[in-house]
């Protein structure tokens, strides 16, 4: 079995990342969005605002929130065993975790997906990875209704992202205490999932979200090919346990065929549910409401990731993307996340307009399945967005792995952010340790005080416009995921 001595640096902490997140595992398989580090009290809501006991959880070990996020564990997992020099080593790892994903799948699958429709619902905007997107808007009225009724007391709640981060570039009081509102009633509802679905005012099928876990669902498929063919080769080279050997290669071919049919079946209901054929673009469902969140967003392009959308549906998807009006800045910043002639766009504010490296990377790799031109100049763009101006990459590149060694909370696993965000979040430590698959060996610690680098921002000014140029860095500074991110987008330019 692979030990920390078999792996470099950036392997063993990548290996971490991934070991931190599923420690958190609850008992019904939920990877839950936060672990909080002990001693921090940097965020809100914090664990005991949050309510989730130990009982609730199933977990002795590890104080949690009590939602998850975008499930994209098993991609991350298979990109960081891509990146591995030491693929046999990390490949015993991986056979660890396998059982821990499928519970996660599992659950998703069984708790989040009431009507078997082969897509999952996600029960609060933070679990979409883009809070306060547009779209959610619609869903207010009916969760300022609830909260007019007095039967959840959002005052108990803090509010805290606003302590290092101009109040103008996060979201609204009002989109504020809505994500209360739904804290509060899971909290109020035992965190039991089947309650939440039916008594809570939110229910949304996400595009992100189900792309992501189409995409994962894929991952697992080739990850359970890996270890088939470990198994086989065992089995040529140990004929003592030759039948032990050939079980399990047979196991892992079942679970790759298994999980293939439930990514196409994924993959097809994203296609057919959230497409919308007159705007061209995929929408949320909202299921309490029973229609299409019809305003568009980063999301709607998803599908190009994993190269879930079909051949036409990317083809008018390109054309929104590429329009200089929507998605395609004339200033040469990476696509925003919400369209510039949309309404509700806002230069600034988190993800109602703000370019983020997240959404680019991912739209990066999946236009790898549909024009890679396209997908070299989006990123080009981002690793120039986060650059913010200094050319020497190797440089860059250094500054970006010493944001992650000031974040890290020892080598066990890396904060987002050393101030704003100093708890393990899911799928920023993913991200984490693929950009750990990147690095040989430690770097100093970068926190940008000498003013020789760039700020590695959590988002950026996609126009120039009111107060902001072009590709200024807003929201928290010096982000994990930012300098992760810019160390995989700058490694496949150069491939």
């Amino acid at each position: 079995m692979g030990t920390s001595a078999d792996f470099n640096y950036g392997e063993r902490r990548a290996v971490n990342e991934m070991e931190s997140i599923l420690r958190s595992q609850w008992a019904n398989g939920m990877l839950p969005h936060i672990r909080f580090t002990p001693g921090e009290t940097g965020y809100g809501p914090d664990a005991e605002e949050w309510g989730v006991t130990r009982q609730i959880s199933g977990n002795p070990d590890v104080d949690t929130s009590g939602i998850t996020q975008p499930p994209i564990v098993a991609a991350g997992i298979w990109e960081v065993y891509q990146n591995a020099e030491h693929k046999d080593a990390i490949l015993d790892k991986i056979e660890e975790w396998f059982p821990k994903v499928q519970k996660y799948h599992d659950f998703l699958l069984r708790e989040r997906d009431p009507d078997g429709e082969h897509l999952i619902f996600i029960a609060h905007p933070w679990a979409s990875g883009t809070d306060n997107a547009p779209d959610f808007d619609d869903t207010f009225p009916r969760i300022l209704k609830a909260l007019e009724s007095g039967d959840v007391d959002i005052d108990k709640f803090t509010r805290r992202d606003q302590d290092n981060v101009d109040p103008d570039e996060r979201p609204s009081k009002e989109a504020y205490d809505c994500y209360f509102y739904l804290v509060g009633k899971m909290d109020q509802l035992g965190f039991d999932q089947e309650r939440i679905y039916k008594e809570s005012p939110f229910a949304v099928q996400d595009v992100l979200v189900n792309t992501v876990f189409a995409e994962s669902v894929r991952s697992m498929g080739l990850i359970a090919g890996e270890l088939a063919l470990k198994y086989d080769n065992l089995a040529d080279m140990d004929p003592i346990h030759r039948k032990e050997h050939e079980a399990q290669a047979a196991y892992y071919r079942e679970q790759a065929g298994a999980s293939d049919s439930e990514a196409d079946r994924i993959g097809e209901a994203i296609r057919t549910k959230l497409w919308d054929e007159d705007a061209g673009l995929f929408f949320s469902y909202d299921m309490k409401a029973g229609k299409h969140l019809d305003h568009p967003t980063i999301r709607s392009l998803m599908p190009l990731y994993g190269g879930v959308a079909s051949p036409e549906q990317a083809g008018r998807l390109l054309a929104h993307l590429t329009d200089p009006d929507e998605f395609w800045p004339v200033d040469g910043t990476p696509i925003p996340s919400t369209p510039m002639n949309a309404p509700r766009f806002d230069n600034a504010r988190y993800w109602k307009g703000p370019s983020w490296p997240v959404t680019n990377w991912m739209l990066a790799k999946g236009l790898d399945h549909y024009s890679p031109v396209l997908a070299d100049e989006v990123r080009e763009r981002t690793v120039g967005m986060i650059a913010e101006g200094y050319a020497d990459r190797d440089a860059v590149k250094k500054q970006a792995a010493g944001v992650m060694e000031y974040n890290s909370f020892g080598e066990e696993f890396t904060t987002p952010a050393h101030d704003q965000y100093c708890h393990g979040w899911l799928w920023d430590s993913v991200f984490a340790a693929i950009g750990w698959s990147k690095v040989d060996e430690k770097v100093p610690v970068y926190d940008g005080t000498s003013d020789t680098g760039p700020s590695f921002a959590e988002y950026y000014a996609p126009q120039s416009e009111g107060k902001h140029e072009a590709g200024d860095p807003l929201g928290a500074r010096y982000m994990t995921w930012t300098g992760a991110l810019y160390l995989d987008l700058v490694e496949d330019i150069e491939a």
